[in-house]
C-alpha cells in the first residue's frame, strides 16, 4: 500500500498567556494510505481535530515530522469543516467556486465545473440562493460541493454531520462513500460516533484523552455495503467501546 501521510512523534501544545501549556497531542505515530477512508475517533477534547488541522497545514505550529507521499502536496488537499464556514454574503455557487478562485481557471471552467460538483450533491437549483436560506443539510452539502471542486487527492472532514439530524446525516454519509469510492480519493475524518466510524473507515485509530496518543487501530473488516444490524457490526461496536476511554 502506498503512503500518502506520515506522522512521526508529532506533538501539539498550546499556550495562553501566563497558564501553564496545555499539551492536546504526544507523540503521535501513524501512516495513512493512499485511497482509504481513515477515522480517528475518541472523546471530547481528546486531540481529533487538532490532528486534522496539522495534517492538512491550518495549524503550522507543532513538533514532530509531518510528511506527505510522492507528488502531494497542500494544493491536493480539502478540508469540510464541522461548521458549514460558509460566507454568507455570497451565493451557493458562489461559496462553492471559492475554491479555484486561487487557481489558474478560467471563468468557463470554473462555472462548469461548480455547476457539475452542484448538480452531484443535488444543489443545482440552488446556485443563486444565499446561506441563510438553506437547512443544515443543504449547508454541508454546500461544504462538501467546495471540497471537490479542485478535484482533490486528500479530503479532511471535521466531524461533518454533527450538527445535523439523524435522517439528513445517514442520507450524506451514503453520498460522502459514493463519492469516495466513485473518485478514489483518500479520507480522512473525526467523529466521535462509534457507528459512524464502523460504517465509514477502513481503519479506525482511538485516540487517548489529553494528551492524546493513539490507543489502538482497528482495522474494520465489515463488507461493504456495511449492514448495521448484524452481529459482527455489533461486536466490533463493543470492542471499540472498551478501547475508548473517557
Amino acid at each position: 500500500m502506498e503512503s500518502i501521510i506520515t506522522l512521526k512523534n508529532l506533538s501539539k501544545s498550546f499556550k495562553t498567556g501566563n497558564l501553564p501549556p496545555l499539551h492536546v497531542l504526544a507523540d503521535i505515530e501513524l501512516e495513512i494510505f493512499k485511497g482509504e477512508f481513515f477515522m480517528f475517533l475518541g472523546p471530547s477534547g481528546s486531540g481529533k481535530s487538532t490532528i486534522l488541522r496539522v495534517m492538512s497545514g491550518l495549524e503550522k505550529d507543532y513538533k514532530g515530522k509531518l510528511a506527505f507521499g510522492q507528488g502531494i502536496s497542500r494544493k491536493d488537499m480539502s478540508f469540510v469543516f464541522q461548521e458549514f464556514a460558509l460566507l454568507p454574503w455570497l451565493t451557493v455557487a458562489e461559496n462553492v467556486e471559492i475554491g479555484l478562485l486561487a487557481r489558474d481557471v478560467m471563468l468557463a471552467e470554473r462555472q462548469k465545473i461548480v455547476k457539475q460538483e452542484l448538480e452531484l450533491l443535488g444543489l443545482d437549483k440552488f446556485g443563486h440562493v444565499y446561506p441563510r436560506e438553506l437547512s443544515g443539510g443543504m449547508k454541508q452539502r454546500v461544504g462538501i460541493a467546495r471540497a471537490l471542486v479542485t478535484n482533490p487527492k486528500i479530503i479532511f472532514l471535521d466531524e461533518p454531520f454533527s450538527e445535523l439530524d439523524s435522517f439528513t446525516a445517514e442520507e450524506l454519509r451514503k453520498k460522502l462513500l459514493s463519492i469516495w469510492q466513485e473518485r478514489g480519493v483518500t479520507i480522512i475524518m473525526v467523529s466521535h460516533i462509534v457507528e459512524e466510524a464502523l460504517e465509514l473507515a477502513d481503519r479506525i485509530a482511538v485516540l487517548t484523552s489529553r494528551p492524546s496518543r493513539i490507543e489502538k487501530i482497528m482495522i474494520n473488516t465489515l463488507p461493504r455495503p456495511r449492514q448495521k444490524r448484524t452481529q459482527e457490526f455489533f461486536n466490533l461496536e463493543d470492542e471499540l467501546y472498551r478501547v475508548i476511554k473517557p
